[in-house]
Protein backbone atom coordinates (compact mmCIF):
# COMPACT_ATOMS: atom_id res chain seq x y z
CA UNK A 1 0.00 0.00 0.00
CA UNK A 2 1.27 3.38 -1.05
CA UNK A 3 1.12 7.03 1.25
CA UNK A 4 0.20 9.90 -1.44
CA UNK A 5 2.48 11.95 1.05
CA UNK A 6 5.50 9.53 1.93
CA UNK A 7 8.40 9.77 -0.56
CA UNK A 8 8.76 6.26 -2.35
CA UNK A 9 11.34 4.96 -0.44
CA UNK A 10 8.57 3.96 2.50
CA UNK A 11 5.88 1.24 1.63
CA UNK A 12 3.07 1.42 4.23
CA UNK A 13 2.00 -2.00 5.24
CA UNK A 14 -1.24 -1.16 7.36
CA UNK A 15 -2.43 1.27 9.52
CA UNK A 16 -2.17 0.42 13.38
CA UNK A 17 -3.50 3.17 15.49
CA UNK A 18 -5.60 6.21 15.14
CA UNK A 19 -6.53 9.37 17.33
CA UNK A 20 -8.02 12.55 16.77
CA UNK A 21 -4.84 14.38 14.80
CA UNK A 22 -2.92 11.81 13.71
CA UNK A 23 -2.79 8.20 11.94
CA UNK A 24 -0.08 5.72 12.77
CA UNK A 25 1.33 3.01 10.23
CA UNK A 26 3.35 0.33 10.53
CA UNK A 27 5.59 0.93 7.36
CA UNK A 28 8.64 -1.00 5.25
CA UNK A 29 11.27 1.23 4.69
CA UNK A 30 12.39 -0.12 0.81
CA UNK A 31 16.58 0.24 1.05
CA UNK A 32 16.88 -1.36 3.76
CA UNK A 33 13.46 -3.21 4.14
CA UNK A 34 13.23 -2.41 8.15
CA UNK A 35 9.96 -2.15 9.74
CA UNK A 36 9.15 1.46 11.27
CA UNK A 37 5.56 3.46 12.29
CA UNK A 38 5.08 6.63 10.70
CA UNK A 39 2.91 8.87 12.83
CA UNK A 40 0.93 11.21 9.98
CA UNK A 41 -0.22 14.11 12.00
CA UNK A 42 -2.91 16.53 10.19
CA UNK A 43 -1.94 19.71 11.05
CA UNK A 44 -4.52 21.66 9.38
CA UNK A 45 -7.56 23.01 11.58
CA UNK A 46 -4.97 22.91 14.33
CA UNK A 47 -4.60 26.05 16.74
CA UNK A 48 -2.39 27.65 18.17
CA UNK A 49 -2.16 25.66 21.36
CA UNK A 50 -2.17 22.57 19.79
CA UNK A 51 0.68 23.03 17.46
CA UNK A 52 2.90 24.31 19.92
CA UNK A 53 1.97 21.03 21.63
CA UNK A 54 3.22 19.39 18.51
CA UNK A 55 6.11 21.32 18.14
CA UNK A 56 7.10 20.59 21.71
CA UNK A 57 6.50 16.87 21.30
CA UNK A 58 8.77 16.63 18.07
CA UNK A 59 11.43 18.12 19.98
CA UNK A 60 11.23 16.52 23.31
CA UNK A 61 11.73 13.25 20.60
CA UNK A 62 14.13 14.51 18.76
CA UNK A 63 16.64 14.18 21.56
CA UNK A 64 15.15 11.50 23.33
CA UNK A 65 17.08 7.99 23.65
CA UNK A 66 16.30 5.32 25.75
CA UNK A 67 15.27 1.48 25.47
CA UNK A 68 11.85 1.41 26.06
CA UNK A 69 11.00 4.64 24.13
CA UNK A 70 10.33 4.83 20.43
CA UNK A 71 13.19 7.29 18.83
CA UNK A 72 12.04 9.52 16.00
CA UNK A 73 14.68 9.23 13.44
CA UNK A 74 12.41 11.81 10.75
CA UNK A 75 10.53 14.51 10.65
CA UNK A 76 8.63 15.20 7.03
CA UNK A 77 6.74 18.40 6.41
CA UNK A 78 4.55 18.34 3.41
CA UNK A 79 3.49 20.79 0.93
CA UNK A 80 -0.18 19.98 1.91
CA UNK A 81 0.06 20.74 4.72
CA UNK A 82 -2.12 17.45 6.22
CA UNK A 83 0.38 14.39 7.49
Amino acid sequence: MSHPRLPEEYRVEKEIGRGAFATVYLATHLPTQRLLAIKAVRTTGLNRKLADALAAEVSIMQTVRADRIVRLEQVLKTEAGGT
